[in-house]
């Protein structure tokens, strides 16, 4: 009963927030793993090879409750945060026009991406994907970089209303999508790129202001090919697409069926595992949870001795993990059942803040850039570990340096009622 009550509760909520794009996709990153324990449990079903001693019928229901809760207190947090950024007067905006420094800005992304590229390797065409051979990069939040770079470009094409902005985001999408991400495997990165393009375009679009149906088939296509990629990425050199044709995604082993969804069934587990580990007694570090964040932002080449990541917890009690952490696992671990009320409603208040304050004031580079710092990590944020969020918010601090130093402030007129319209073409 309870997992179709969630399955309802989950749909409604979808349909009552389709006409605010970034919060039906933050609800649905979030409800994803309930969805999954609510499935296992109408079919007796295990979901991962990782933590099988957490997927028991019991911490399935909890976990489905507390996702529940996560919810409800979200949609509560994104309510508040708009309201808060609807009560502040907006007297002036800080505002990005020269030319110039757009094409600086394109300069950058073209060689950050290049920077990458050479740091992650060949395509899974011609080498194994994560391979001994894989070079690494020595920052762990490149992608965020590239991601809020797209951004500032995109903020030139919407608010100059420029006339080839399908073009030039095709042309985007082509060079850091497919030929940066996807074709070397990389599949969280390239899905964080989609849904930062979508949901700006939002903003300034109104093709792109309603979640429509035509909008979600594009994005199940999408992440059908990624989880195309993810079955082939690891074998392809080797045995070319043998994989796809074994892959099923129920399997059967000592009697036991196996539900198996990719990342999502290693996210789910993990989620699982936490409750798990919080239920035997298991006290976190509070150094390698929230009170940590700050002493993380450095790389480790910079200081080798911050806080472990938490997702190293499951190996040090003798288990196997598929990575991640999951933003209600790391909750329910940290603070318990108070955490699952708060964390959601504090990062969906913030969300939702700056959603309604880019909707009050599109021309703000300020918002802009900040919105898109969080976007830049959208899919890590939610399904890997909170802590992507705030060092994204800190990447985009440090970009909006340079920014402002070249931005101009304008005041705004009082007959707009606080309020910016959208540019018009030059």
């Amino acid at each position: 009963m309870v997992s179709y009550a969630y399955i309802a509760l989950v749909l409604a909520m979808l349909i009552a927030t389709r006409r605010q794009p970034l919060l039906f996709l933050r609800l649905a990153f979030l409800a994803s793993p309930g969805l999954l324990c609510a499935v296992a449990l109408l079919g007796a079903f295990t979901i991962s090879p990782h933590l099988q001693i957490s997927q028991t019928p019991e911490i399935y229901e909890k976990a489905i409750w507390l996702n529940a809760l996560a919810l409800v207190t979200a949609r509560l947090g994104w309510s508040a945060g708009a309201h808060l950024a609807e009560t502040r007067p907006l007297s002036s905006v800080t505002v990005l026009h020269d030319v110039s420094i757009r094409n600086g800005i394109i300069l950058v992304f073209v060689g950050v991406v290049l920077w990458f590229v050479q740091g992650r390797g060949d395509t899974f065409f011609v080498s194994r994907y994560a391979s001994d051979e894989t070079a690494g990069l020595p920052l762990g939040n490149v992608n965020s970089i590239i991601n809020v770079l797209i951004g500032t470009v995109v903020y030139y094409l919407v608010t100059r209303n420029h006339r080839h902005i399908w073009q030039a985001i095709a042309i985007i999408l082509a060079f850091k999508v497919v030929y940066a991400n996807v074709l070397r495997g990389i599949r969280a990165d390239a899905l964080d790129t989609v849904i930062l393009i979508y949901v700006i375009l939002g903003f300034y679009l109104s093709e792109c202001a309603v979640v429509r149906l035509r909008h979600l088939a594009a994005g199940a296509g999408f992440a059908a090919l990624l989880y195309f990629i993810g079955i082939v990425r690891a074998s392809f050199v080797e045995t070319g697409l043998q994989d796809v044709a074994a892959y099923s995604f129920l399997t059967e082993n000592d009697g036991e069926v196996a539900l198996h969804i990719s990342t999502l069934s290693n996210i789910t587990a993990t989620f699982t595992g936490f409750i798990w580990l919080a239920d035997t007694g298991y006290v976190v570090e509070p150094a390698r949870t929230y009170l940590g964040y700050v002493l993380r932002i450095p790389p480790e080449f910079i200081y080798p001795d911050r806080p472990v990541d938490l997702a190293w917890v499951f190996p040090e009690v003798g288990q196997t993990s598929g990575g991640g952490t999951f933003e209600l696992g790391e909750a329910y671990l940290t603070l318990g059942v108070f955490g699952v009320a708060v964390v959601p409603a504090a990062i969906s208040g913030v969300f939702g803040y700056l959603s309604r304050r880019l909707r009050r004031s599109p021309y703000s580079i300020v918002t802009f850039v900040m919105l898109c710092a969080l976007l830049a990590v959208f899919s890590r944020g939610a399904w890997y570990q909170s802590f992507a969020y705030f060092k994204s918010f800190i990447t985009g601090l440090i970009w909006l340096v340079p920014i402002l130093l070249v931005a101009k402030r304008m005041a705004l007129p009082a007959a707009a009622g606080g309020r910016t319209m959208v540019a018009t073409r030059p």
